[in-house]
């Protein structure tokens, strides 16, 4: 009778930890999914950075450009140099942004 018992606490105890090891490695895949995800968002933000900062600094030339234009009152190329960069960036920035639309549709379901 005890020895019945006994066997089946063990037969529980099994059962028990064995579910807990497969709700363990069930946890940790869906884990390694949402680090995927965070790691592929973070570069895609990283890349989004990137692009501001290159557009900000692009626009900044531009400001000298103009300033130095005003106050010289000659225009030495710089200014041309400035919008050429300045339309570089545009492309660049079109070209992320409608990206970042193409993956939204993707992921909704919409595309």
């Amino acid at each position: 009778m005890i020895s019945t018992m006994v066997t089946a606490l063990i037969g529980a105890a099994c059962a028990a930890f064995v579910a807990g090891v497969i709700a363990l490695i069930r946890w940790m895949i869906s884990l390694s999914r949402i680090l995927k995800t965070m790691q592929e968002n973070g570069m895609a933000r990283r890349e989004e950075v990137k692009t501001t900062f290159a557009i900000l600094s692009r626009l900044m030339s531009a400001s000298k450009a103009t300033l130095e234009t005003l106050r010289d009152g000659k225009c030495n190329g710089n200014v041309k140099t400035a919008l050429e960069d300045i339309h570089e960036c545009e492309n660049k920035y079109e070209a992320l942004f409608q990206s970042s639309i193409d993956k939204r549709e993707t992921v909704g379901g919409a595309a």
